[in-house]
């Protein structure tokens, strides 16, 4: 049976990387400011920011940000205070800090630091930074919402809170529905995967790992590959294109061009992937696999003491 995480080729339904949530209409990735909470735009973080990553933060840093940024979200504050980053921060700022954020917030990087979080705060905290900076690192609908912030008023502000909140909750769920699916993958039920896998992609159409995974389920599920060939590789064409640095998408196309029998473009797409993620065991097992098969097998009797023709 196609299964999600196989230890040697055939492939396995889903690689073992660590993801960074990509909120809808935004994807990218985080820094670590801190701060009082405001109802302001006023920046509650550092003004200057070194383009260097920050340091991971060790677990009593990583609960006291979590409590820190909860508290922000409990006064009220607006996502330029929610990221701790000025009204006239740039994309690139913006990009950088929302990025630290989720690599230290992360719900893997939680679970790893183990992390709890029974009552959802840290997911939820999350959730909201993402909205944050799917909404300020688009220009239009940071436009709209910063003439929302100027038309002031309580009412305003509630409302765009609302809908702030109710993108975190559809984020939220995305990502629960995605990892049932993953787990379905793992026992091999792909009529669940696809279920759940498909939830995940109408909650959150531009993540990009969502799309990618649904994709590759719905191909694992074909009995006819070569029919759905064309339309799976759309998808996760698509899915790269909007994320060009995203690990599995191009690991998912890279199998299915390698069941397809498209040994190069395979091998071109698992290459390529490696010079972001070097240690990506699989895509290192689909290669070596490949490798082995275009060698062909070694030629009998010709190495040795008695297999030499005298």
């Amino acid at each position: 049976p196609l299964t999600s995480r196989p230890t040697t080729p055939p492939p396995r339904t889903g690689p073992a990387t660590t993801r960074t949530l990509t909120p809808p209409r935004g994807s990218v990735r985080t820094a670590m400011p801190t701060a009082t909470p405001k109802t302001s735009r006023t920046v509650t973080g550092p003004r200057a920011r070194s383009t260097t990553r920050s340091p991971a933060l060790q677990v009593p840093e990583v609960q006291a940000l979590i409590a820190d940024r909860a508290a922000h979200m409990d006064h009220g504050a607006d996502h330029y205070a929610l990221l701790g980053i000025a009204a006239n921060a740039s994309g690139d700022e913006i990009r950088k800090v929302y990025f630290d954020y989720a690599r230290q917030l992360h719900p893997d990087r939680l679970a790893a630091l183990n992390i709890p979080d029974e009552l959802h705060v840290a997911h939820k905290v999350f959730a909201q930074l993402n909205t944050a900076f799917s909404i300020l690192s688009d220009s239009k609908r940071r436009a709209e919402y910063d003439a929302l912030l100027g038309r002031g008023g309580e009412s305003a502000q509630r409302e765009e809170q609302a809908k702030a909140e109710e993108m975190a909750n559809r984020i939220f769920e995305a990502e629960e529905s995605y990892k049932k699916g993953e787990l379905a993958l793992k026992r091999d039920d792909i009529e669940t995967a696809i279920v759940e896998l498909k939830r995940a992609v109408e909650l959150n159409p531009d993540e990009p790992d969502f799309t990618a995974l649904h994709a590759w389920a719905l191909f694992c599920a074909a009995t006819d590959k070569n029919a759905v060939a064309r339309q799976t590789r759309a998808t996760l064409e698509k899915s790269i294109k909007r994320s060009p640095k995203a690990i599995n998408p191009r690991f998912y196309l890279g199998r299915v061009h390698r069941m397809l029998g498209n040994d190069k473009e395979a091998l071109d797409l698992f290459r390529d992937l490696l010079f972001d993620k070097p240690y990506h065991a699989e895509a290192q097992a689909e290669i070596r696999a490949i490798e082995a098969r275009l060698q062909g097998p070694k030629p009998s009797g010709g190495g040795g003491l008695f297999g030499r023709k005298r």
